[in-house]
């Protein structure tokens, strides 16, 4: 392997890098932007065109900047005549031998043509080009992604640029473990006067009033500028939400803990004071990464460690036993680290882990005519029920209740209720002074009330904790949603999770309604991060229905930006064959990553002055890759880790970088692997 490059040239190689991932991370500023948001029905948490967004437009920018330094980076070396990668020498006939690190190259082409061309296509091209509010994740910085992917895999071929990217990284890594710390004690940085004014400019506002002036009047109020949405005690770090925490440290983890085993590894040649350094930095750092993984309270987080635990032991049986003494070192801190936050991680796991399925009530009874008020041994709409649709029509509006549907038609200003056999429901008004009606009917009485409301014009119906809104116009019936805003109402498609709509915070309810969408990007997707678009936002029936009774406010008026899972956000942004395309990438990685076997036990033969003359190149003896051989086989477990998270969450500009960095680097160092040993014979 060729020697190092300067100390200069390595860190302006590196910077990219660092400004992609370790630098967009900690990136937390005010942003005030417009979007053409009236267009969408639903939608109305996004009514007011002017938004402000913290934690995702300036990372955004920041990837993007660090992406556009990779291709100077890329342009220079091109000019320069520096052809340092062997996937620069003869690509064709890589590709033609099947080499992995070259077919994974094809594959990020063909994923970037078809995130192109979905874009091109795209109905909503602002939100495709720059991403949904608050998330940013649009084709520009899927683009930025991919070039600072290749940009690792072509460009960085040397150790010590290796080494600074891991220092980068793992300094932003303890920067964000020491806000989630305070985060976890009650101290949050962003909740101090000093914090809210680190991350928003000094503007003048319409008051009169600058922003800061306005934090600390605000502050002896006790109120903040802007609303933080998590309990006090609850990490976030810089990420925006509790979830993206542990998304990403499931990256991070094995990195930190294979360089601990290489830094315990006496074949690693580094001087007596460095190796006790290295070694007692990485214990505290994942000591650190631990605790603020545990205390973000995100159960989807525990999955990428079981497969991260699993993987280990397959991929690295043989090298169990030389490293046990390091081994056990990380397992005693982790025990310690789970004892000391028992209390924060249990009942979450407990949690997700034995969630009650909820179940719909039937009760479909016939003959009810000749029932009486007093036969009822329910309040009127006292009792939840499931509601499968609710429907507007021309002249009339639908409800499901239990399996049962009961039509009110608008016939002539009056209205009339009917059942699915076009029989009259019978109503009586249990509140004379409101004018609320009841349903003489015991598949309706118990569920759902009506009444008409004179001043407005609205038609309600009522159920359990919520009233539904609807008046007729000239040409059909319309629902009154949350916003304010007048819509339409029908039936959405659904597949799968009857029963399990709670599975993973609500997650069997999305995927529920978000795997039919699929039938609609299976060559090209509606455009990247525009899923919120798509999604039927106005499934109000689903959200009651599957919504617990002590969140129904909440369920009802939520808006779905995103699948929580990064595979089906690909397949619906960007469409399946993006998907392929991606997952491709990823699969010549592991395949690329098992080829090379990262140099573990591997020997050379050899006797005499031969021996002597080649010490330098036996693996780990000063080659300049010792501890890099432990980072490529931690890269390989963060990324499967990571993988395995995001069958749980959605990529996004908080949590992609990183994932993107240590694939990239799992690649590069890889390669160098192969080329020492390729000198080495």
């Amino acid at each position: 392997m060729k020697k190092n490059e300067g100390m200069l040239g390595s860190l302006l190689a590196a910077l990219p890098v660092i400004l992609f991932a370790a630098v967009s991370i900690l990136t937390v500023r005010l942003h005030y932007y417009f979007r053409p948001m009236t267009q969408f029905g639903a939608i109305g948490q996004y009514n007011n065109t002017q938004l402000t967004d913290f934690f995702a437009y300036y990372k955004m920018v920041v990837i993007v900047a660090g992406a556009v330094m990779a291709l100077i980076m890329m342009a220079v070396r091109y000019v320069m005549g520096i052809k340092r990668s062997p996937l620069e020498k003869g690509f064709k006939q890589r590709v033609k031998e099947k080499d992995p690190a070259a077919l994974a190259l094809v594959c990020v082409g063909a994923y970037l043509f078809f995130v192109l061309l979905s874009f091109v296509f795209s109905k909503y091209k602002t939100f495709a080009w720059l991403g949904w509010n608050d998330r940013f994740e649009g084709t520009l910085t899927l683009f930025a992604y991919m070039i600072v992917l290749v940009y690792l895999m072509v460009c960085v071929r040397d150790p010590r640029t290796a080494k600074l990217i891991l220092i980068g990284m793992g300094i932003a890594v303890l920067l964000l473990g020491i806000v989630g710390y305070y985060q976890a004690s009650g101290k949050d940085l962003f909740r101090t006067v000093w914090g809210q004014k680190l991350i928003v400019p000094d503007l003048k506002l319409t008051d009169g009033r600058t922003a800061w002036e306005a934090i600390d009047q605000l502050a002896e109020e006790g109120k903040m500028i802007y609303s933080i949405e998590f309990r006090p005690g609850v990490v976030y770090q810089t990420l925006y939400n509790i979830n993206y925490v542990p998304f990403y440290l499931s990256a991070v983890l094995p990195v930190i803990a294979l360089c601990f085993i290489g830094a315990c590894d006496r074949d690693v040649r580094m001087k007596d004071g460095l190796r006790a350094l290295m070694i007692s930095a990485l214990l505290v750092l994942f000591a650190f990464v631990l605790y603020n993984f545990f205390c973000a309270n995100s159960a989807s987080g525990y999955f990428g460690l079981v497969t991260m635990f699993l993987l280990g032991l397959i991929v690295f049986r043989r090298n169990i036993i030389k490293w046990l003494k390091p081994l056990l070192a990380l397992a005693l801190v982790t025990a310690l680290i789970m004892g000391i936050l028992w209390s924060r991680w249990y009942p979450e796991l407990k949690q997700k882990l034995f969630t009650e399925s909820e179940t719909a009530v039937s009760g479909i009874i016939d003959g009810a005519y000749g029932l009486e008020p007093s036969d009822f041994e329910n309040k009127p709409a006292s009792v939840k029920p499931w509601i499968d649709y609710v429907e507007t029509g021309e002249d009339y509006v639908a409800f499901s209740i239990n399996g049962n549907e009961l039509f009110m038609n608008y016939i002539g200003g009056g209205v009339a209720f009917t059942d699915s056999d076009d029989e009259y429901v019978r109503v009586y008004m249990h509140d004379e002074e409101n004018k609320i009606y009841s349903f003489m009917d015991e598949r309706f009485h118990d569920y759902i009330t009506f009444q008409f409301i004179e001043e407005s014009g609205r038609y309600r119906f009522a159920t359990y904790k919520r009233n539904w809104d609807f008046i007729f116009t000239e040409y059909t019936a319309l629902f009154e949603a949350p916003s304010g805003k007048l819509i339409t109402l029908g039936k959405v498609d659904k597949w799968g999770f009857e029963g399990r709509y709670n599975l993973g915070s609500g997650r069997g309810y999305i995927w529920s309604r978000s795997i039919p969408m699929l039938k609609d990007t299976i060559f090209i997707g509606h455009g990247a991060d525009t899923f919120c678009a798509y999604f039927p936002n106005d499934d109000y029936a689903g959200k009651y229905s599957f919504s617990r009774f002590g969140h129904l406010d909440s369920r009802f008026n939520l808006i779905y930006d995103k699948p929580h899972d990064m595979y089906l956000q690909t397949a619906i942004n960007t469409g399946i064959t993006s998907l392929i395309a991606q997952l491709g990438i990823f699969f010549f990685y592991f395949r690329d990553s098992l080829k090379t076997g990262f140099g573990f036990g591997k020997k050379r033969r050899e006797s005499g002055a031969e021996a002597e003359t080649s010490k330098a190149k036996i693996p780990g003896k000063g080659s300049g890759l010792g501890i890099l051989r432990y980072a490529a086989a931690g890269c390989f477990l963060g990324v499967a880790s990571f993988l395995a998270v995001g069958l749980f969450n959605d990529s996004s500009v908080s949590t992609a970088p990183f994932f993107y960095a240590v694939l990239g680097l799992g690649f590069a160092i890889n390669a160098m692997i192969r080329e020492e040993e390729a000198q080495n014979g």
